[in-house]
């Protein structure tokens, strides 16, 4: 009795050919992995965005080590096969690049008080009173109104 070799079908004595187990649905490949045909067998391996032997895949984590390319001044989200990138607060872009935003220049960004100025700083801003009030920039007092509160 003959019969062909595991991979390949037919009668056994007049023709065998390869059986193209990716096509016919026989190779054991994980969901997450491209079956590859060869003569006589097959070959798996893991997509993109995934790690293992071909036939057991996992989700690799992007934002660990080397393969987060996020900007600095963004945060990286794993998902699954793959990850994403956003911009921290002050800054903007599509998180692989992220530029300042200039808060002083939009009143709806910056609460300072009446005598202060506003600053730009990398991903903030900053209040600075005015020349002759005293405070931190969101409250200002009148220098002289404090001098005379002293002396009271």
């Amino acid at each position: 009795m003959c019969t062909c070799k595991p991979g390949y079908s037919g009668d056994g004595k007049t023709a065998c050919a390869d059986m193209d187990e990716c096509a016919g649905g026989s190779d054991n490949c994980h969901a997450e992995a491209t079956c590859t045909n060869g003569d006589g067998s097959f070959g798996c391996s893991c997509n993109t965005g995934y790690a293992g032997d071909g036939k057991d895949c996992a989700d690799v984590d992007e934002c660990k080590g080397t393969q987060n390319t996020c900007d600095p001044n963004g945060t990286c989200k794993n998902d699954t096969g793959s990850f994403g990138c956003k911009c921290g607060s002050g800054t903007d872009g599509d998180g692989f690049g992220c530029a300042d935003v200039d808060e002083c220049d939009d009143a709806d960004l910056f609460t300072c008080d009446a005598d202060a100025s506003c600053r730009n700083t990398f991903g903030d801003y900053a209040c600075d009173c005015d020349a002759l009030f005293v405070g931190d920039g969101k409250t200002c007092d009148d220098l002289c109104d404090v001098a005379l509160d002293d002396t009271d």
